[in-house]
Formats: structure tokens, C-alpha cells, sequence
């Protein structure tokens, strides 16, 4: 996990957790070369990928901890993912639009899928409408 403040990365995504839920919040409105690579500008895109998770992805311990729950798939692509990148970076991604909320049983990783300690700590704050969505379903867990 990167030590150091996310006001001094370019985060891209937000990855918080609400009751029992992860929530991935895409905050890049394009793609940028080696950062970030986004349905937004690309609609034949499957998601959203954000590279160099060291410096743009920023994760809240409450989606660690959901995070570290996913079970892998057997597929190479998975609707989650976190994975080493060749140059040695890690790289996460998500099918489907900038926001995405899941739970970690109903998560659909791919068979790479392995928890990365390069993201960046953030706090756990949860968007307004995820929060709505989550409270207006049936069956969501408690705090």
C-alpha cells in the first residue's frame, strides 16, 4: 500500500465499501495513455481499466477488506479484476460503466484476480448515489 497522501496522486478511481458492498467509482471523464483507459471515450471499451494502481487507484480499508473476499474465476476476464502488468505495475479493472457496485460473493473475477498492495489509501467515502441505490434494494447487510 502507497505510504503516501492521495492529494499528492492523479487517482482515476475510487474503490469504498457500503454495507457489505463495493463500490468503483470511475473519477477520470477520459482515457489518458498508461493511466487510465475508459468506456467514456471508447464505447466498444468493455470498462474501465486503471493502470499504475500505485499512483490512481485509490481504495478505503472497508473495500480492501471486501476486496480480499473475491473468489478468482476461471475465465481470463473476469467483471473484477486486479493484475500484474508486464512492465511490473498492477493494474484493476471493471466491465460495465464508471460506477459499479457488487458484492464480493456476486463478483465475477477473473482467474488473475489477486489483491495488490499498489493502491492508494483513501478515506471511505461513499458516493451519494451508491449509497441511495444500496439503501433502496432488498437485502443489503448492515453497517
Amino acid at each position: 500500500m502507497s505510504n503516501e497522501n492521495a492529494a499528492t496522486k492523479t487517482l482515476h478511481a475510487h474503490v469504498t465499501a457500503y454495507k457489505g458492498r463495493i463500490v468503483m467509482e470511475l473519477l477520470a471523464t477520459k482515457s489518458i495513455a498508461g493511466e487510465v483507459a475508459t468506456s467514456l471515450d471508447s464505447p466498444s471499451s468493455f470498462g474501465q481499466v486503471i493502470m499504475n494502481t500505485k499512483e490512481h487507484l485509490g481504495v478505503s480499508k472497508e473495500a480492501l477488506e471486501l476486496l480480499k473476499t473475491v473468489k478468482r474465476g476461471n475465465d481470463s476476464l473476469g467483471g473484477i479484476d486486479w493484475f500484474k502488468t508486464s512492465d511490473g505495475n498492477h493494474a484493476f479493472s471493471w466491465m460495465g460503466g464508471p460506477y459499479q457496485i457488487t458484492t464480493p460473493q456476486d463478483a465475477d473475477a477473473s482467474r488473475s484476480y489477486v489483491v495488490s498492495d499498489h493502491f492508494v489509501e483513501i478515506e471511505n467515502t461513499v458516493p451519494e448515489g451508491a449509497r441511495h441505490h444500496i439503501d433502496g434494494s432488498d437485502g443489503g447487510e448492515k453497517e
